[in-house]
């Protein structure tokens, strides 16, 4: 499966009806238990990335299917929050399991 389709697959499931927040908290507990959807959304949203960074028609397309956006920089600027707020939440989802781990 590609970048794109998973892309649209993450956008469609945890953010087109939940705040940032609120989708990137639905996207951890899929991720934290299981390390490798954790590694193919991180490259998912490194790809889109760059191509939002090459200003990539396709990207925009994507994301603007799922979560308005008026164009590329806004595009970019939105995987940037998501990709930023993701590795905020995962950390602290990966510390909490470490804790109890260690309290046990």
């Amino acid at each position: 499966m590609d970048w794109q389709t998973i892309l649209a697959r993450i956008l469609g499931s945890y953010f087109s009806d939940w705040t940032l927040e609120e989708g990137v908290a639905q996207l951890i507990l899929v991720t934290q238990s299981r390390p490798a959807y954790h590694e193919l959304y991180m490259i998912t949203f490194e790809a889109a990335l760059e191509a939002a960074s090459e200003e990539s028609q396709e990207v925009f397309d994507i994301i603007n299917e799922y979560c308005y956006v008026e164009n590329i920089g806004d595009a970019q600027n939105l995987l940037k929050d998501i990709l930023a707020e993701y590795e905020r939440q995962y950390s602290l989802a990966i510390q909490q399991i470490s804790s109890q781990e260690n309290s046990s």
